[in-house]
Order: structure tokens, then sequence, then C-alpha cells
């Protein structure tokens, strides 16, 4: 299963694409395991697995949590306080 995912950034927006390779579900809350090759806005390929844990309520998101390699993250995205 192909995800595309966007988040907004201090400095700008981020978008991952990625593709699920384990998804995990009960009544409340959902995991997925992925992996996302992309590339910057200088061309650099970044590639990370990511794990997401998603509480659900009411048949929609409630909540996310993120678990991924932050300093792979740091190394190929340009730090926040830039």
């Amino acid at each position: 299963m192909r995800i595309q995912a966007a988040w907004l950034l201090r400095n700008g927006s981020a978008f991952i694409d990625a593709l699920a390779h384990r998804i995990l579900y009960d009544a409340d809350y959902a995991v997925v395991e992925a992996k996302a090759r992309n590339r910057t806005k200088q061309g650099k390929v970044y590639e990370n697995g990511y794990c997401w844990v998603i509480e659900v309520r009411d048949g929609k998101m409630a909540s996310i949590v993120e678990y991924a390699d932050t300093t792979l993250m740091e190394s190929a995205l340009a730090p926040l306080d830039e």
C-alpha cells in the first residue's frame, strides 16, 4: 500500500511518499510500518523507515505517533534552526 503524507516544517513543507510493508489494526489503533525513498529540495536521495501508531476514534484518525531515524532526517534535511 502506497502512503503519501505531508508535514509542515518550520522551514517549509515536506512531502513523503512511502510504501507500507506491514499494517496491524484493531478497533482503536492501527500500526503501519513503511519505507520511504524521496529526494530533498537539493536533489539528495533520502531514504528512511517509519512506524506510525494511529489512534482511531469514531472511524477517524484521532492522533498519530511517528517513529523514525531522526539522526538520518537531520543529516538529509536542513536543520530547523537554519
